[in-house]
Formats: structure tokens, sequence, C-alpha cells
């Protein structure tokens, strides 16, 4: 918004997202005529970074509402359900740096239900793969840094 006299700014907002695409490839080979190949280029109906934005903000609802009850095995696979949702998001869109922070998170909150349950179960002798997790969290979070190297939560959750 531009500043104004009486001190009120009007700001504008304008989302725009693009109902198909296309690569320079895929416009090359449906204009070569040589090729002979019929190809349709509306194959996908939304941008990645579209399907990446709705992957990540819906991930911890439909997570909780698909894996339901609030015992311990399905905490497990709500955990597990959000890993899974912001690696599609990654998938979508390698370098969101935002989608390798909430991937941490989540492994990170995966880490520590790992750790509670070893303790709630106490068994010394059953291997645990908690600390793997965490290695793979801290990763993410580091990927993360070299995508969103300004985001102070980032920071903030990899200090942690």
């Amino acid at each position: 918004g531009a500043a104004t006299v009486s001190g009120i700014r009007d700001i504008l907002v304008i989302f725009l997202a693009a109902t198909t695409t296309t690569t320079k490839e895929e416009e090359q080979l449906a204009s070569d005529t040589t090729n002979g190949n019929n190809i349709n280029l509306n194959k996908r109906k939304a941008p990645r970074w579209e399907y990446n934005a709705r992957i990540k903000s819906t991930a911890r609802t439909y997570c909780s509402k698909c894996c339901g009850d609030s015992d311990e095995s399905s905490m497990e696979d709500q955990l597990i359900c959000r890993i899974f949702h912001h690696r599609l998001a990654i998938d979508q869109v390698p370098n969101d740096g935002e989608a390798w922070h909430y991937l941490g998170m989540a492994l990170l909150d995966y880490h520590n239900h790992l750790q509670q349950q070893q303790r709630v179960a106490d068994a010394i002798q059953s291997e645990n793969n908690s600390g793997h997790v965490l290695e793979i969290a801290v990763s993410c979070l580091e990927e993360a840094t070299k995508h969103t190297p300004c985001d102070g939560r980032l920071y903030n959750n990899l200090g942690i």
C-alpha cells in the first residue's frame, strides 16, 4: 500500500492461480510435427506450487480427521500421515523451505513420540529408531535454512 495524505493505506491483494501449465519441452514436442506423438498439454490441472500450498495447509487437519481417535496408535498414524503430506509437498516444489521446515517439525514430533513410547514400554532391549528420525529431522531443518534463510521460526525450531 502507498502512504496517503489522510494516513490510510489502501491495499489490493490479488491471488492468481493458473489452471494449466506446460513446460518448454512439452511445447517443443507439441510443435514438432515430425514426432507424430499426440501430446496432451493439459495433463496437469494446476501448477505445482498450488498443489504444494494446498498439501501443506491441509496436512494437520486432514491427518487428525483421517486417523481419528486419541489413542497412541492413531497418534503415530497422524504423525506418519503428516510426514507423508509434507514429503508430497516437497515433491511438488523441492526448493520450498517452508515445506522442508514443516517436514522437519513433523519428524521431530515423531521422534518425541517414539521417545515417549520407549519410556512407557520401558523396553531396554527393543530397537529404537528415534535417533535416526532425529538426524533426518535436523537434516530437513538444515535444508530449509538453505531455501528460507530469513525465517526466524525456523532458526528457533532448529535451536530446540
